[in-house]
């Protein structure tokens, strides 16, 4: 019996009981703990989220007018906090910055209510303002509208920060169709019968809304009503203009080729009749150019044709004074080509001045030109007095990007040099990243292998990038005709095992390749009759691949041992399906590089030529070595593959730290046979693994025989367990911590 509230509320309703001992009844009803009554909350029951006001503060803002919950008692206290804040809040400069405030704090509806109540006797512009850049932020463009609309509505005159933010909003927004027809329609009112005129601000703000929506006709219409006045194009204009007509394909899926190309021909005109309009106001001294117009226009004559990439060099000459190389090479040459010989005859001479005349006549047609064509009648007063004020932009990095990524379209590589120790020394650009990336394509396509071998040392080490060393190794192997191609090679490996903590082994099976691939300048000598000389051209290029493999010898045990860290650079993950991802490929870029190696290997020891015996020794046991790597790893990952999960990464990270015996000290100062019986003891027999005395006896008594092979010195070592001291740390420094506990364990027992 009343085990229900409610039920208990109405069987005590009729009582004829006196209402103190009721509601005594009833409190002290209430103050049961009801533990035996927990109630179930299930998804489908919307109840009232344990979160403030600011939390659902997004999802309120699409309503305009929350006058309508009034009566709730969340909406009575806040406007009880409103009525304090204006209490105090007079003047509109501090109204403006409390709304602020609020509004970083996500407290939406208390500075929408806080606007209203001041917008009532007090111009409260700069809130407003405030209120619809928030709402814009949030990508609410309906609920910004809407209040623009109750802005003005409500006696608030919208200033011209109003609708500098409506239009960049719009052009921020993730629905641009929509956006479009939103600032169309607010320009549209502003020109016609607005008291604020748009400005170039306001101009600029609504062509990028346009071009932000691959919309051209709307921008061009928008261009329309640009005048010498208030809305007065600048550079930003027609920068905004030209990277519009960039990209106004969009989505070139369902485009056949030629469509796509007769859309680019059309841009690459509309841009033309643009830019003679800006080189006409620029000597005018009616606008400024920059870096970032002159690249604007580069970038649209960069997807043409062959004559459409050339011009990109005279317009660099004739905006910003870069000496145009290719054409100071066509006049060395047509120089030259000149014949030496002159005729006697008058006749002759006139005859060939007129073909010359033609033949000029015809060249300079048919090569595309960029003077500006005169939209308007110029005075020739003002002429003299606008060209010394003509202001020249500077090239930056943009100019330099775009100067090699043509050449390297073009294929005019022998220029990429010219231009990068011009810009680069005379006109003191410093490049980045991305220009070092671009000039060594241009390298690899033009197999300057010298010149890439000088610019991988002057790479800062912050845009070092495997990328960088992938392209440089690349360029080697493709000047296969150089004799120097692989000294070029060695340099820039030794420039990357220096500067680099792990090194990229795909890089490193590039500089293997680069070995392997010089030999085209040795063709010769290997097919001379002469049989002295082809024995020392195979006996050199045997020397060339073995010292390849000697380089790469200790930087790819320092890459294999890196898979027991994370790499450098690498930023953290929680995420152990993102690193085992990583981990694989690199593990399978490594794997393929140690197949490249032994290849080279049976290439040395099985060649025409027989290396000598200590030589033969050294390169047998790396073999063996690279060759039981090669077995743990794939075991490991198709073990890997097929169980997963936390099984396989433990038997990942035990043979990793195993497979460190087989690379310990394989050097030229060692006993090779005690070195190899050393590596191949490291990896345990399957019967060892298997448990039992067989599996303790060897490890316990492989790691007693280390043990007693350590000179052990109380001079030279440091105090270790069990009151001894240790020797050289040179030889122990190589064990993993599990490993010395084994061998302290063997010793006890």
């Amino acid at each position: 019996m009343f085990v229900c509230r409610a039920c208990l509320r109405k069987g005590l309703g009729p009582l004829p009981y006196v209402r103190t001992t009721q509601v005594r009844l009833v409190t002290s009803l209430r103050t049961i703990p009801s533990h035996g009554l927990r109630r179930r909350t299930f998804a489908t029951v919307n109840q009232p989220a344990a979160t403030s006001l600011a939390t659902n503060n997004l999802r309120d803002m699409a309503k305009s007018n929350p006058d309508e919950e009034e009566d709730s008692p969340a909406m009575k206290k806040l406007e009880w906090v409103v009525k304090k804040h204006l209490q105090y809040l007079k003047d509109p400069k501090l109204i403006a910055d409390h709304v602020k405030a609020t509004l970083q704090k996500d407290r939406y509806l208390e500075a929408l209510l806080l606007t209203r109540k001041a917008s009532r006797d007090t111009k409260v512009t700069v809130s407003w303002n405030h209120l619809i850049d928030y709402t814009m932020k949030a990508q609410r463009l309906h609920a910004s509208i809407k209040l623009y609309n109750e802005m003005k509505k409500r006696g608030q005159t919208p200033d011209a920060t109003t609708y500098t933010i409506i239009f960049r909003g719009c052009a921020a927004s993730q629905h641009p169709k929509l956006a479009v027809a939103e600032a169309l329609k607010i320009y549209n009112k502003m020109i016609t019968i607005g008291q604020i005129k748009p400005n170039t601000i306001h101009f600029n703000a609504v062509l990028e809304v346009c071009a932000r929506a691959g919309d051209i006709e709307s921008l061009f219409t928008v261009v329309q009503t640009a005048n010498e006045g208030l809305r007065n194009p600048n550079n930003l204009s027609y920068t905004i203009i030209l990277n519009a007509l960039r990209h106004q394909g969009g989505d070139t899926k369902d485009m056949s080729q030629e469509q796509i190309w007769n859309n680019k021909i059309v841009a690459i005109n509309r841009a033309r009749s643009v830019w003679e309009e800006v080189i006409g106001r620029w000597r005018d001294a009616q606008v400024s150019i920059d870096e970032e117009l002159v690249c604007a226009m580069g970038r649209i004559l960069a997807t043409g044709d062959k004559l459409a990439n050339d011009s990109i060099m005279e317009l660099l000459e004739q905006t910003m004074q870069i000496p145009n190389f290719h054409k100071k090479e066509r006049e060395a040459k047509a120089a030259l080509a000149e014949p030496a010989t002159e005729t006697s005859s008058e006749e002759t001479a006139t005859v060939s001045a007129k073909d010359g005349d033609s033949a000029q006549t015809e060249t300079t047609s048919e090569e595309p030109t960029l003077a500006p064509a005169k939209l308007r009648p110029r005075a020739t007063s003002s002429s003299s007095s606008s060209s010394s004020s003509i202001i020249y932009p500077k090239p930056g990095n943009n100019t330099l990007s775009l100067i090699l990524s043509s050449l390297h379209k073009t294929g005019k590589t022998t220029l990429g040099p010219k231009y990068w120790d011009y810009l680069t020394k005379e006109m003191g650009v410093v490049p980045d990243k991305d220009n070092y990336l671009r000039y060594l394509r241009v390298l690899t396509k033009g197999r300057a292998s010298a010149k890439a071998a000088e610019i991988i040392p002057l790479v800062p080490t912050e845009a070092l990038t495997p990328m960088l060393y992938r392209l440089a190794f690349t360029c080697c192997i493709y000047d296969k005709f150089n004799n120097n191609a692989f000294e070029h090679s060695k340099t820039i490996f030794r420039d990357m095992i220096k500067r680099v903590r792990i090194p990229d082994p795909l890089a490193m099976r590039l500089f293997l390749t680069s070995a392997r691939a010089n030999f085209a300048s040795y063709e010769k000598d290997l097919a001379s009759k002469d049989a002295d000389l082809a024995e020392k051209t195979k006996l050199k290029l045997s020397l060339q691949l073995t010292t390849c493999l000697d380089m790469m010898w200790v930087p790819f045990r320092v890459l294999t041992r890196s898979f027991n860290f994370p790499q450098e650079g690498e930023p953290p993950s929680t995420s152990p399906q993102k690193m085992n991802a990583i981990s694989k490929e690199r593990k399978k870029e490594m794997l393929h590089a140690a197949r490249k190696m032994i290849s080279a290997y049976d290439n040395v020891l099985h060649g025409a030529v027989e290396p000598p015996k200590s030589m033969s020794q050294i390169l047998k046991a790396r073999k063996t070595v690279l060759v039981q790597m090669v077995e743990r790893f794939t075991l490991k990952m198709e073990q890997a593959e097929s169980s997963g999960g936390a099984t396989s990464s433990r038997r990942e990270k035990e043979a990793e730290d195993e497979e460190d015996d087989g690379w310990r000290e394989i050097s030229d100062e060692d006993d090779f046979e005690t070195s190899f019986k050393r590596a191949d003891s490291s990896s345990y027999s399957s019967s060892s693994r298997g448990g039992g005395k067989g599996r303790s006896h060897s490890k316990f008594e492989r790691g007693s025989e280390r043990r007693r092979d350590r000179d052990w010195s109380d001079a030279d070592g440091d105090r270790g367990q069990g009151g001894r001291k240790r020797g050289p740390v040179s030889v122990y420094k190589h064990r993993k911590p599990r490993d010395r506990l084994r061998w302290e364990l063997g010793e006890r027992l």
